[in-house]
């Protein structure tokens, strides 16, 4: 990134997979990068993002340190802040774009001077209590009560409904599991009876993602070592078509997906790692992203392209679609030590998916989320280590260039459990976590933010009723959506879990404004 934070460079040249012959283009700024061609009928760079026009995969070299294939021309690749090497023009360059060390997210030297005030026009929210009780659902998620691993459940909005999508895994009567879809009056009552999808015996749900174009959702699902697959529900007429491949190689996981004018774009991890962070076999470990039809389905046989290759992170990929029809991209690169975080990476695709600017590598972090509000991208993620647990806030355009420099939270916890969840208000940003302390146990917290993540509102607790230290009771999958004006957070209670009679509920709490 330029100084002036106006400049976007990838740090790599974008690539044509294939073994045809390279060639050597030279952008405007006169560094040079290499380019593969495989029976492409052209491609070209545009200014200083180094993207390629995609005819079959494409990608974007992230790794310019990394040796290179031997048929491609040595060439010197164009300097970006963030990518570890102090180049003419940067005072410095620590590979992150962070600005609490010495060298600031500009590649400029100093100490940064910290995020400021907030936005004043951005609102403060409280918990509007007591929570409201939910219809139980036919299938309860996995992961719940004590020790479970904390699964997802993402929410969209689209047609008038808010609607959410969790796994169950099988029953011990031999019931298959299932993908359960519930849809939400914008009020958030409840608009119809759960619509469950049922997989083949034998078969179970590691990874699930969904989007909305307008009152239809698409909900998408990894079965394991068969693919992803999509399906589509209405809230008027349930499932309306079977569950059809999205993608099927055997090792794709991790799906994300946002809805388009035209159809959806999903991004996907592909590979055989077993640790979320680290790459240390010999597989190689990819990003992907498509563009998926309005059935859910590839377009046309386009391939994807590749976003991160060979060491991209076992963990989830984000993404979310703009006004202007582009698609801002938060994935992982994987530490080849086992037990060190994910390095965040963004990145802006154009609607056709033809080319791809990259934001270049943030920092250290794990389970991003982000969404497009006010003309640009707002992503929150999170990050843990000895010292200390933190939430982290960044914005870039529909160029991949940061808004400013990314804003870093401590958090009042001990541990994190499961991942982030961030929904955006006109000024403000809603971010949901999972967390324990020794104090209150396992339980939710809520923050508010700006849009430039610049604090709003500490951290608060959800829902004070389900502490698993103070009222034993403990939370399980959790999201937050917009509603009027405030926000609705969904999640589900286990009550006593270890009891003869455990209770498990969907609770919703209301978020409205403060004063």
């Amino acid at each position: 990134m330029n100084s002036d934070g106006s400049g976007y460079g990838s740090g790599g040249s974008a690539r044509q997979r294939g073994s045809g012959p390279s060639s050597l283009w030279r952008s405007s700024f006169g560094s040079a990068a290499a380019l593969h061609s495989a029976g492409c009928p052209r491609a070209f760079l545009l200014s200083a993002l180094f993207t390629l026009v995609a005819c079959e995969h494409t990608y974007i070299e992230l790794n310019p340190d990394a040796p290179d294939d031997a048929e491609m021309d040595a060439a010197p690749l164009p300097s970006v802040c963030g990518d570890g090497v102090t180049d003419p023009g940067e005072e410095c360059d620590d590979g992150n774009r962070l600005d609490n060390d010495v060298c600031r997210w500009d590649c400029t030297i100093g100490v940064g001077p910290g995020p400021g005030p907030a936005d004043p026009l951005a609102r403060s929210y409280r918990a509007e209590g007591p929570s409201i009780e939910l219809p139980a659902p036919s299938r309860l998620p996995g992961g719940l009560g004590m020790g479970g691993e904390q699964v997802r459940m993402p929410f969209s909005t689209g047609g008038g409904f808010h609607m959410g999508t969790w796994p169950s895994p099988p029953l011990p009567d031999g019931t298959p599991a299932a993908l359960s879809v519930r849809f939400l009056a914008l009020d958030g009552s409840i608009a119809r009876d759960d619509v469950v999808i049922g997989l083949a015996s034998g078969w179970t749900m590691p990874s699930w993602a969904q989007a909305a174009r307008g009152t239809e959702l698409l909900a998408l699902f990894q079965a394991r070592d068969h693919g992803i697959f999509g399906t589509r529900v209405t809230a008027d007429l349930g499932m309306i078509s079977a569950p059809a491949f999205a993608e099927t190689s055997p090792t794709a996981g991790f799906p994300a997906v946002a809805g388009t004018a035209d159809g959806y774009v999903m991004a996907w991890y592909d590979g055989t790692s077993v640790y979320p962070c680290s790459h240390v076999d010999a597989d190689p470990s990819r990003v992907f992203i498509r563009r998926l039809a309005p059935d859910g389905t590839p377009l046309g046989g386009a391939e994807p392209m590749v976003l991160e290759e060979p060491d991209a992170a076992r963990t989830a990929p984000a993404l979310a679609t703009g006004d202007d029809l582009s698609v801002g991209l938060v994935w992982w690169r994987a530490s080849p030590t086992a037990g060190v975080a994910c390095t965040l990476r963004v990145g802006v695709a154009d609607g056709e998916l033809s080319m791809v600017a990259d934001g270049g590598a943030i920092g250290p972090g794990r389970g991003g989320r982000v969404v497009f509000e006010d003309g640009a991208y707002r992503v929150a993620w999170l990050n843990s280590d000895e010292e200390r647990r933190q939430i982290g806030f960044g914005a870039f355009g529909s160029d991949a260039g940061l808004l400013g420099p990314p804003v870093l939270h401590d958090l009042p916890v001990e541990i994190l459990v499961g991942e982030v969840e961030l929904s955006a208000g006109d000024h403000e940003l809603v971010a949901v976590i999972g967390s324990y302390t020794a104090a209150a146990g396992q339980h939710l917290l809520f923050m508010v933010t700006d849009l430039l993540g610049r604090l709003v509102a500490p951290p608060a607790s959800v829902d004070p009723t389900c502490e698993s230290a103070t009222a034993n009771c403990w939370p399980g999958p959790f999201n937050v959506v917009r509603s009027g004006e405030g926000f609705l957070i969904m999640y589900f209670a286990t009550t006593d879990p270890a009891g003869p009679a455990p209770v498990t509920e969907m609770r919703m709490m209301r978020l409205v404004p403060a004063g």
